[in-house]
């Protein structure tokens, strides 16, 4: 997915809740993505991750497979 595209995703995601009332937080996290990212999903402040099925560029299939076998919430993977 393009840059455009995970843009238009997020703002559409962020209507969304809006609608249903739901905070959605988006944060980009710096660093090495496969320690950062899940140690950020571990850290207990969310009730929900909403991340691609399709791993590509810094979302890769070994780190969406970590990301949800180590969330102590619950992971919405998005085909």
């Amino acid at each position: 997915m393009s840059e455009v595209g995970v843009i238009d995703s997020v703002e559409w995601l962020k209507r969304e809740g809006a609608r249903a009332n739901v905070r959605i937080k988006e944060n980009r996290i710096e660093g090495n993505p496969m320690i950062e990212v899940v140690k950020e999903v571990k850290s207990g402040r969310y009730q929900l991750a909403v991340i691609p099925w399709r791993g590509s560029g810094v979302i890769r299939g070994d780190l969406i497979k970590r990301i949800i076998n180590n969330a102590p919430c619950s992971v919405l993977t998005v085909v």
